[in-house]
C-alpha cells in the first residue's frame, strides 16, 4: 500500500528517469506515494495505471506538468503539490477526480486553473485558486466547493472582468475558511478598471468566521465597507499590501479580536486620518485587542492623526510592537502613550522627529535613519528604558550621543547587556561605565566604522571591533582590561601589528579576521596562567608570524590558522597540550617541519584534526602520527598526498573523515582501519571518485558499511539489509 525510499536527512535526492518507468508497472496495488523533495521533472504515463492510488505526493520537486493520465485516478483523495515551483499547468481532465479532497498548490507557478474545477464537490483543502481567463476557469467555478477549509489564497483576480462571476463565487457560505487572501497584479497597467475591481472586491465578502485577511495588488481607490464591519469578530490578521490606488484606509480599529495589522507600498495615502479606528462609531474604542502595527513603504504618508473623542490610552491599550519603515515624508508624532508597547521599530523615515513616548521600563526601541531623537525633561532614558537590554546607536551625531552617555543618562539603567555604535566618525572616547548599575563586567561592545575611536571601556566583558580604517592600533593600546574575556578583531586595515603585552590574563577567545595588513603577533605574550581558550586567526594575507609561547597555553581547546597566506614558519613547540580541535587551512606558504616532528599523536585530548594547503612534500601519513582521541579528521588542498596511514587501526573513537582536493590519493586504508566511520565525505578526488562507486569501484567493500557516504555532494543510499524488508505494497518513498 505504500512506497518507501527512506530518505532520512536528506534533501533534493535524484531519481534517474529510468526507475519510476520501471518500478510504477509492478506497484499496481499501491494506494500511497511519495516523492517529496526528490530531484525530479516528470512522471511516467504510467502513474494513470496505479488504479488504487488516494495519496500522491511531489511537494518540492521540479515536476512542470502532469502526464493527462493522472486524470484517471479515480480514487485519488489528496494530490499535494506544495512548492513545485516550476509547475505551470494542471491537467485538463482535473474535473474527473471527482473523489478528491486535497489539492495543494501554493506556492507553484500555475497560470490558471484547469476547465470545470467546480465539479470537485468534494475537496476539502485547496490551497490556491489561478483566475483564468476562460469562463471555465473563471473564480465563479468556486460556487459549488462548499466544503472548502483552512486557507484559500486566490490569484489572478485582474482577470475578472464580470462582476456577477464574482459573486457566484459565494465566499459568504463558505463558512469552514480560516484564511483568505486576494491578489491582483502587481502591473498596475491601462488594462486595469478601478471600478470593476472595486466592485470584485465588494461581491467576495467572505464569511464573518474568517480569522486572517489578505489583500494585495488591489487597483481600487476605496476599500468596501465590510472590511471594517465588525461583524467580523473572529478576524485577528489583517494585510493590506501593495494597494497602490487607494487613498484612504478601511475602519478596522473597530474589528475587536484583530491583534495583527500591516498596511506595506499604499502609496495614495497621505494621510492616516481617524477614519482608521472607525469615526462615528463612539461607543466602541478602537483596537481593543491590536498587539503589531507596522506601515511599511508609504512613499506619500504625511500625518498621523488620533481621534479627539478617545484619549491615547483607549486607542492601543494592548500594543506589543509598532513599526514604521521607509515612509519618508511622515512629520507628525507617534501616539502618545502605548502603556503596553514592548518594541518600538523606525527605519528609514528621514523627516519623522521622534519623541520618544512614555515607554515601559522593558521596551526595545530600534530607531535608524530619523531625522531627529528627542529626550524630553519628563521622559528620558532614566524613566523609560530603566530596563533596557540592548543599546544600539548608528550615525549619531556627536553631541547628541555624547549627551546620551555622558549626562547620567544610563545611570537608572540596570539590564544593559550589549551595546553597539556603528557610523559615528566622531566619536573619540567611551565615557566610564563605573556608572552602570548594569556592572560593566557584564557589557559586550560593538564598535564599528568610528574612525576616530582611540580609546576603549577598561571594564567589559566581550568587546567586537569592526572596519575601523585609521585608528584602530592605538585605540587598542589603550585597552587595559581586568574583565575582558571575548576579543574579537574584524575587516581593521590599520591593524598592523600588536602592541606588546596587550592581551589580559582574563581574556578567554581571540579572533582575528580579514585584517589585510596585520603582519606579525610575536610581539605578544601570552602568560601561562592566562584563560585562552580560543584562538582564531582567519584570512589576515599579510602575517608573517604567530605568538611565541601558544605551547604554554594550558586551558587552549580550539587553534585556528586559516587563509593566511604570508605565514611562512610556526613557532617552536607552538601545539599545547590541551588542544580539543585544530584547523591549519589555506597557509600556502607555510615551511612546516614534517608532521611527524609535530607530536600530534601527544595531544591527548585532540578531537578534531583539519589539515589544508601547503604541505606539497607530504605523500604519506606517517606511522602512529595521530593521537587516538581523534574522532573527526579533514584533508583538503594536499596536492601530492597519495595514501593516508595505516595507523588509523589505532583510533578507536575514529567517526568522521573528509578528504577533499586531494588529486593524487590513490586509495583508502583498509576496510578493517575504517571499521568505525559514521561519515565519509569525499570532494573532488577524481581516483578516489572511481574507486568508491557503489558495487563497482575497487574500494567500495571497504566502506559499505558506513551509514552516511558523500561524494562530490550525492549522498550515495545504502542496500538495507532484506530480512525485514517490507514488500512491495507497503512502502514508502520520503
Amino acid at each position: 500500500t505504500l512506497l518507501s525510499l527512506p530518505l532520512r536527512g536528506l534533501y533534493r535526492c535524484q531519481l534517474t528517469n529510468r526507475i519510476l518507468p520501471d518500478l510504477l508497472p509492478n506497484l499496481s496495488y499501491l494506494r500511497a506515494l511519495s516523492l517529496s523533495g526528490y530531484c525530479i521533472r516528470e512522471l511516467p504515463d504510467s502513474i494513470g495505471d496505479l488504479k488504487l492510488l488516494r495519496y500522491l505526493n511531489l511537494s518540492d520537486t521540479f515536476i512542470r506538468s502532469l502526464p493527462h493520465s493522472t486524470s484517471k485516478l479515480y480514487n485519488l483523495q489528496s494530490l499535494l503539490l506544495y512548492d513545485c515551483v516550476a509547475l505551470s499547468v494542471l491537467p485538463s481532465n482535473m474535473r474527473n477526480l471527482i473523489n478528491l479532497r486535497h489539492l495543494g498548490i501554493s506556492q507553484s507557478n500555475l497560470q490558471e486553473m484547469p476547465l470545470q474545477m467546480g465539479k470537485l464537490t468534494n475537496l476539502r483543502t485547496l490551497g490556491e485558486f489561478v483566475v483564468g481567463k476562460g469562463s471555465g476557469s473563471g473564480i465563479g467555478e468556486l460556487r459549488d466547493l462548499l466544503h472548502l477549509r483552512g486557507r484559500l489564497s486566490i490569484r489572478n483576480l485582474k482577470n475578472v472582468i464580470d462582476t456577477g462571476d464574482a459573486m457566484k463565487a459565494n465566499l459568504m457560505d463558505k463558512k469552514d475558511l480560516d484564511v483568505v487572501e486576494m491578489g491582483w497584479s502587481s502591473d498596475f497597467d491601462d488594462t486595469r478598471n478601478q471600478s470593476v475591481e472595486t466592485d470584485v472586491l465588494n461581491m467576495l465578502r467572505p464569511h464573518r468566521n474568517l480569522q486572517q485577511l489578505v489583500i494585495s495588488c488591489y487597483g481600487g481607490t476605496s476599500f468596501p465597507s465590510w472590511i471594517g464591519d465588525p461583524s467580523f469578530s473572529n478576524i485577528t490578521d489583517l494585510e493590506l499590501d501593495h494597494c497602490k490606488n487607494c487613498t484612504s484606509l478601511p475602519p478596522v480599529g473597530v474589528l475587536p479580536s484583530l491583534k495583527n495589522l500591516a498596511m506595506r507600498e499604499m502609496i495614495g495615502v497621505k494621510h492616516v486620518g481617524v477614519e482608521l479606528y472607525g469615526a462615528g462609531i463612539v461607543s466602541v474604542k478602537p483596537f481593543p485587542s491590536l498587539e503589531s502595527l507596522q506601515f511599511e513603504g508609504l512613499l506619500e504618508w504625511e500625518e498621523w492623526f488620533f481621534p479627539s473623542t478617545h484619549d491615547d490610552f483607549e486607542i492601543f491599550p494592548r500594543l506589543l510592537k509598532l513599526s514604521i519603515r521607509n515612509c519618508p515624508k511622515l512629520l507628525r508624532k507617534l501616539p502618545g502613550h502605548l502603556p503596553s508597547l514592548e518594541e518600538l521599530v523606525i527605519f528609514e523615515c528621514p523627516q519623522l522627529t521622534v519623541s520618544l513616548p512614555n515607554l515601559p521600563s522593558s521596551c526595545e526601541i530600534d530607531i535608524k535613519g530619523c531625522k531627529e531623537i528627542a529626550f524630553t525633561n519628563s521622559v528620558d532614558l532614566t524613566s523609560c528604558t530603566y530596563f533596557i537590554t540592548r543599546l544600539e546607536l548608528i550615525n549619531c551625531d556627536i553631541d547628541a550621543l555624547m549627551s546620551l552617555l555622558n549626562e547620567g543618562r544610563l545611570e537608572h539603567v540596570v539590564d544593559l547587556k550589549f551595546v553597539s555604535i556603528k557610523k559615528c566618525p566622531q566619536f573619540l572616547t567611551f565615557p566610564n561605565l563605573c556608572l552602570l548599575k548594569t556592572g560593566p563586567a557584564n557589557l559586550r561592545l560593538l564598535f564599528s566604522s568610528c574612525s576616530s575611536l582611540t580609546s576603549f571601556p577598561s571594564i567589559i566583558l566581550d568587546l567586537y571591533i569592526r572596519d575601523f580604517k585609521y585608528s584602530l592600533l592605538e585605540g587598542i593600546m589603550h585597552i587595559n582590561n581586568t574583565s575582558l574575556g571575548y576579543l574579537h578583531i574584524n575587516w581593521c586595515p590599520s591593524l598592523t601589528s600588536f602592541p606588546k603585552d596587550v592581551l589580559p590574563a582574563t581574556l578567554e577567545t581571540l579572533r582575528l579576521c580579514n585584517c589585510e595588513n596585520l603582519e606579525s603577533l610575536s610581539e605578544v605574550t601570552m602568560p601561562s596562567n592566562m584563560s585562552l581558550r580560543h584562538f582564531h586567526v582567519i584570512n589576515c594575507r599579510n602575517l608573517k608570524s604567530l605568538p611565541e609561547g601558544l605551547h604554554n597555553l594550558t586551558r587552549l581547546e580550539t587553534m585556528e590558522i586559516n587563509e593566511c597566506h604570508s605565514l611562512v614558519s610556526l613557532p617552536d613547540g607552538w601545539l599545547p597540550a590541551s588542544l580539543v580541535s585544530l584547523s591549519i587551512v589555506g597557509c600556502n606558504n607555510l615551511n612546516l617541519m614534517p608532521l611527524s616532528e609535530w607530536g600530534l599523536h601527544q595531544l591527548t585530548s585532540l578531537r578534531e584534526l583539519t589539515l589544508g594547503g601547503g604541505c606539497p612534500d607530504l605523500v604519506s601519513f606517517p606511522e602512529c602520527l595521530l593521537p587516538t582521541s581523534l574522532t573527526s579528521l579533514s584533508v583538503q588542498d594536499l596536492p601530492n598526498l597519495e595514501t593516508l596511514s595505516i595507523g588509523f587501526q589505532y583510533l578507536t573513537s575514529f567517526k568522521q573523515l573528509q578528504i577533499a582536493y586531494c588529486p593524487k590519493i590513490k586509495f583508502l586504508p583498509g576496510e578493517e582501519l575504517l571499521a568505525g566511520l559514521s561519515a565519509l565525505n569525499i570532494w573532488n578526488c577524481p581516483v578516489l571518485k572511481e574507486r568508491c562507486k557503489k558495487g563497482k569501484g575497487e574500494d567500495w567493500p571497504k566502506i559499505a558499511h558506513i551509514p552516511f557516504i558523500q561524494i562530490n555532494g550525492l549522498r550515495l543510499l545504502q542496500n538495507k539489509s532484506t530480512d525485514n524488508c517490507p514488500s512491495k505494497e507497503d512502502v514508502w518513498i520520503e
